[in-house]
């Protein structure tokens, strides 16, 4: 600790006169308590001290005065503040802020341009100096929840729920924005004498509810000055449109509870009758009860519904209860692997729960569709890529229902903006009428693309789609959707990889799994990408099935020869002969050519998992793409981009998978575990990438298909 005199200059009104004021200070070095960081200072003639830093946006100061006491110290003695933080590991930057106006900082840490005092957060300490983070370790400072009509967050930094989404996907056209009503949700409580708000109030802990089995509801344990509090906050399934419940258990009887809802402000919300309120949007509907009768359930519930006022019919007080035993419900109709630890089965239920939650249940075209990823993380949109290893995760644990809502929604998308699409003389369009979007969707279902004059032409979504419907057929055992659909399935989806079989029998070029765009991206654009081929060979092996379900032996002939002609091309022209290496493309020379996607090769079974080239590629991912901070994990490919050297989870996922397949059963089982003791550390949910330095969680945040349905997929394939 560091003993120093502080100088402050006060303004007097508008005059040009100043006095100084003097504190007599003295900080003491920060440590490490479970997964928050202690800060702790003495400041003589101090009412307020603050903690503002880079985790609370230097805590929402006003032109340099704070006010909010949700960052304020807490005062031990008459000179002496203290403060504990959940802060994740890696660099941080903050100022103690006295009276509300007289910044800080710490003479004891490195100052970095802004005179900010900088620390580096690991798993166990805090150091001064930065170190490499590779433990399991907490990361993600947030929870989502969702029905599949409306998507929230609650923040773990802030303590209060501080997103509500309209929908879960991200835009419903290119012209309409989902929006996000409210700002922040508080509680004052108390017993009439002492009342307290929740958000500065010291949380115990924070998880998924999991009483009975995991959920999709999340629950709080505060402790008050004045009681225990367990909040569980959840968007019902139980209810067909948008709506967010908090239910409160409260420790012991108290008096008095309130709501303060902070709504949007670009919403322009306004009270027009009780529990009424118009906004640019729709009318929003809030309810709330008190139950001061029965211990057993929550003494308090608040519910807030969008656009239908359902409220009075479910603002119950045993609703919770109700939501719960849906979820017990829902999970118990799953199927489980046999040979899965305990650890493993709670992220193998949290995941399913998840897909669940991100699958929409809006009426019309929307319907059915499978998000990337869910709010907070930026992925809310349905890729046909991300929703195929999604939906094939739910089909393996045997939820046949969502899966068919999700094929439905494909093959009734309203697609065909690019097949033509010619950039310098290159025609990089479809070619034909086709039913799967070459990138994305809409909310709407009308496919999107991204990059304007430059987009995303991606064909590895044809074969995907029939991998997974062919999954489908299989284990459920039912035809009609492929009888209902045969004639858009053969015709637009299965032939499709026929008509874009080029000259060197292989798919022609496009911008493939990660999005390289056609032609300015600054990674050479369009290629022959071997995991587009790959996801064609096995997509005309599983059509020939297909088509033989349906009793037509033609295109069973043409199927199998196309897919002949694609394994002879993608031996030719996509595997290194020399090396024996699978390259990313025809194009590329090694190292370039390294990438983790085309382990698919051995988990579609296009190479014997027992075969040299198997063994090499695995070999060259080991050698080139390992993460070279820690011991698990793998960077995507030899890109240059920071989002290339980043961990990426799927990809972990699907070389524990191949691993598993060679008979590599411990270096398959240790991958595997990092992934699941680093889940296990953030509520369950799956990160779509790992920090390279600290292994923090990074990108979107709840990945599903590219986390979730490639875990589940990891027992059964």
């Amino acid at each position: 600790m560091r003993s120093i005199n502080g100088m402050k200059l006060v303004g007097i009104f508008v005059c040009l006169v100043s006095i100084a004021v003097a504190y007599n200070i003295k900080t003491y070095e920060l440590l490490k308590q479970g997964d928050a960081v202690f800060f702790k200072i003495q400041v003589d003639d101090a009412d307020h001290v603050y903690v503002a830093g880079d985790w609370n946006n230097f805590a929402d100061n006003n032109n340099g005065r704070i006010s909010s006491n949700k960052y304020e110290m807490i005062q031990i003695y008459k000179n002496t503040f203290v403060m504990q933080t959940l802060l994740v590991p890696g660099r941080h930057t903050f100022k103690y802020v006295i009276n509300g106006d007289y910044w800080y900082s710490d003479p004891d840490y490195q100052l970095d341009s802004n005179g900010n005092a900088i620390f580096y957060v690991t798993v166990n300490d805090v150091s001064k100096t930065e170190k490499i983070v590779s433990d399991p370790h907490w990361s993600f400072s947030d929870i989502p929840f969702s029905n599949g009509y409306s998507a929230g967050k609650f923040n773990v930094y802030s303590r209060t729920v501080d997103t509500l989404m309209n929908h879960i996907y991200k835009k419903y056209d290119d012209q309409t924005n989902s929006v996000n009503l409210i700002e922040e949700i508080d509680f004052k409580i108390g017993n009439g004498q002492m009342l307290s708000w929740m958000q500065i109030s010291k949380v115990q802990d924070m998880h998924y509810d999991n009483q009975r089995q995991p959920t999709g509801i999340v629950s709080v344990n505060y402790s008050t000055p004045v009681t225990y509090i367990s909040m569980s906050i959840f968007s019902s399934f139980l209810v067909d449109n948008p709506n967010l419940v908090i239910a409160i258990q409260d420790g012991r009887y108290q008096k008095y509870i309130k709501e303060d809802i902070k709504w949007n402000p670009d919403l322009q919300v306004r009270k027009v009758a009780e529990g009424v309120y118009s906004s640019n949007i729709g009318n929003i509907y809030v309810s709330s009860i008190i139950n001061d009768h029965d211990p057993t359930k929550p003494f308090y519930t608040l519910s807030i519904n969008f656009g239908i006022n359902d409220a009075p019919e479910y603002a119950t007080s045993d609703l919770l209860e109700k939501e719960q035993q849906y979820w017990t419900n829902w999970l118990d109709d799953a199927l489980y692997p046999s040979h899965i630890n305990a650890k493993e089965l709670e992220l193998y239920k949290q995941s399913l729960v998840v897909l669940k939650m991100a699958q929409c249940r809006e009426n019309g075209k929307s319907f059915g569709q499978i998000l990337a990823s869910l709010v907070p993380g930026m992925w809310n949109i349905c890729w046909i890529r991300d929703a195929s290893y999604a939906l094939s995760g739910l089909i393996a644990a045997g939820k046949y229902e969502e899966a068919r809502n999700g094929l439905t929604f494909f093959l009734e998308a309203n697609v065909g903006k690019y097949k033509h699409f010619v950039i310098d003389d290159i025609d990089y369009g479809v070619g034909v009428d086709y039913q799967i979007s070459v990138c994305r969707y809409y909310g709407s279902g009308d496919e999107e693309s991204d990059g304007g004059n430059d987009p995303n032409i991606e064909l590895d979504g044809f074969g995907l789609f029939l991998w997974t419907l062919h999954r489908y057929v299989v284990d459920s055992g039912d035809t009609k959707l492929l009888e209902n659909y045969w004639d858009i399935i053969s015709t637009k989806i299965a032939t499709v990889l026929c008509e874009t079989t080029d000259s060197l029998n292989i798919i022609q070029k496009d911008s493939s799994i990660w999005e390289r765009h056609l032609i300015n991206n600054g990674e050479d654009g369009a290629k022959h990408f071997t995991y587009t081929t790959l996801t064609a060979i096995k997509g005309l092996e599983v059509a020939t099935e297909l088509a033989k379900l349906m009793g037509d032996q033609i295109l069973v002939e043409k199927y199998a020869s196309s897919n002949t002609k694609l394994i002879n091309g993608f031996k030719l022209y996509q595997i290194d002969a020399n090396m024996n290496i699978i390259k990313d493309s025809m194009e590329r020379t090694y190292p370039d050519y390294v990438d983790a996607c085309v382990v698919e090769a051995i988990n579609f079974d296009i190479i014997p998992s027992t075969d040299t080239t198997a063994n090499n590629t695995i070999n060259s991912f080991q050698s080139l793409l390992k993460m070279k901070n820690r011991p698990n994990g793998y960077h995507r490919n030899n890109g240059p981009s920071i989002y290339d050297r980043r961990e990426w989870i799927v990809m972990d996922l699907r070389i524990a998978t191949a691993l598993k397949k060679m008979g590599r059963v411990e270096d398959s089982s240790i991958l595997l575990d990092w992934v699941v003791e680093q889940s296990s550390k953030n509520f369950y949910i799956m990160a779509e990438l790992y920090d390279e330095n600290t292994a923090n969680y990074e990108g979107a945040v709840p990945m599903c298909g590219f986390g979730p349905g490639a875990f589940v997929l990891y027992y059964w394939d």
